[in-house]
């Protein structure tokens, strides 16, 4: 039986369902948060299930930076899908994979992915930021996943 390796074309789009819970969470945060005050209220809502108040405010704190910081310093603008899509866009897949290993405080590796999405100079920065964020966000419970997909 011959075995063919799928064309690019082929291969199925990334989708949330497929992304462990955690780095699912980052990416709702990423999206909701940049989609104005009411995701940034869900994202804070979502905080204040598991933390208190001062710790949710600093929880978000830290996400408003690494968001503010890749747009501030991004190499190029970063893209996403909407709230509700259960697609994965590659710069939402390095910025959840940026967290995750950053809060499992791998920094070298969180640095090199920062470094896929920030300028060198803000790297480490970002790594630095993005380990507060995944320790607040590995107190959090998995959520319900969008089930739309374009």
């Amino acid at each position: 039986m011959k075995h063919y390796a799928p064309r690019p074309s082929q291969e199925a789009r990334p989708v949330l369902e497929r992304l462990d819970p955690f780095q699912a969470r980052v990416v709702a945060h990423l999206r909701w948060w940049s989609d104005g005050p009411s995701g940034q209220d869900m994202v804070r809502l979502d905080y204040r299930t598991a933390l208190g108040a001062a710790e949710t405010e600093e929880a978000v704190g830290l996400l408003d930076a690494v968001i503010t910081l890749v747009g501030d310093n991004a190499r190029r603008p970063l893209k996403r899908q909407q709230s509700g899509c259960q697609c994965i866009g590659s710069d939402e897949a390095l910025f959840a994979r940026l967290v995750a290993l950053a809060g499992h405080h791998l920094h070298e590796d969180a640095t090199r992915i920062a470094a896929e999405l920030v300028t060198g100079a803000r790297a480490e920065q970002m790594a630095i930021l993005a380990a507060g964020l995944g320790r607040y966000m590995k107190c959090l419970k998995p959520h319900v996943r969008p089930a739309r997909l374009h």
